[in-house]
């Protein structure tokens, strides 16, 4: 998969701190162990602030890193994921949420499932010639 854009950072962590509003999503546990493996952990402001507050800003530091990014997104999604926040019958689960990252995503060059797998897009163009 590409890096993205540092430029498209921004609406990625926007979109993507929206899953953790009212506490939803994984623990603050789990982000310390998902900012800590992926080498983002001096971008996070720990515990003391929200869920939400902490992926907005270790999310959106990842501009400065976008080679290293990748590694930040695809955790934080499996993460994500193993929590349900993909999950259209779990509690918290935001369609609008998750149309959002897509858009987010979208821009960034990639494409996010509705089961909130990464994947690189393709243009229509590109995947006639592949096809």
């Amino acid at each position: 998969m590409p890096e993205l854009d540092p430029h498209a950072i921004p609406p990625v962590a926007g979109t993507l701190a929206r899953f953790f509003r009212s506490g939803n999503g994984p623990t603050h546990a789990d982000l310390s162990t998902v900012f800590l493996e992926t080498g983002f952990h001096e971008a996070d402001p720990g515990s003391e602030v929200t869920k939400q507050q902490r992926v907005q800003q270790v999310v959106a530091s990842a501009g400065e890193r976008p080679s290293e990014a990748r590694n930040l997104m695809e955790a934080l999604l499996s993460e994500m994921r193993a929590s349900r926040c993909f999950d259209p019958d779990s509690y918290g689960f935001s369609e609008a949420a998750v149309a959002a990252a897509q858009r987010a995503f979208a821009q960034a060059g990639w494409e996010l499932t509705d089961d909130g797998e990464p994947r690189f897009a393709t243009t229509g163009s590109v995947a006639a010639v592949a096809g």
